[in-house]
């Protein structure tokens, strides 16, 4: 127990550990996408294929517009969220 504890005490010191710690913030306003992006009537492919866009790594702004543009509660939620 020892040992795991001192790797993952070495781990929280590592680059990967600090740039995951730093992908958190965005956590929540993942969460309110995902379950905006849900609520569609009905929810299609297209809508999986943007949720997919919008949250992986790196997402142009352009990309992430086009696809936020599909659920019309996502931008409000958004623009509450940073304003």
């Amino acid at each position: 127990m020892i040992e795991i504890k001192e790797k993952f005490e070495t781990f929280k010191s590592s680059e990967e550990y600090l740039g995951r710690k730093d992908q958190f913030a965005f956590v929540e306003t993942a969460k309110e996408i995902i379950l905006e992006v849900l609520k569609n009537e009905p929810l299609e492919d297209i809508h999986l294929s943007g949720l997919i866009q919008m949250l992986r790594w790196k997402v142009s702004f352009e990309n992430f517009s086009k696809y936020l543009n599909l659920c019309s509660d996502c931008r409000e939620t958004l623009a509450n969220k940073i304003s």
